[in-house]
């Protein structure tokens, strides 16, 4: 969330989306911004630790290295949609936990 409002700071119009849905056994979390977006070429480097797009030591490259450790640690996903126009598309797809017995709505 951070970084897609720093990201999007610098249009005229800045916005981020976040959106939720729950498909069965998996929540999906989408945060799309108008930001710049995120080169093609960088997609993969960015979950790794220290790597950092932001100028002058601003950055530590450390929040999506430690965002993508605890989803993965939980069993879920987070990606950079590399396919996506008018800015950045994360998301983030989580296992659902609930009581035995209990149904998920």
């Amino acid at each position: 969330m951070v970084n897609a409002v720093q990201a999007a700071a610098g249009r005229p119009e800045p916005w981020v989306r976040v959106s939720s849905r729950a498909d069965g056994e998996r929540a999906t979390v989408s945060i799309t911004d108008n930001g710049p977006g995120v080169p093609r070429e960088i997609c993969g480097k960015i979950f790794d630790p220290f790597f950092t797009t932001k100028a002058g030591g601003t950055g530590t490259g450390l929040g999506l290295a430690i965002s993508h450790s605890l989803v993965t640690r939980i069993g879920g996903s987070i990606r950079c949609d590399p396919d996506w126009r008018d800015g950045a598309r994360f998301e983030i797809v989580l296992p659902l936990a609930t009581p035995e017995g209990a149904e998920c709505r």
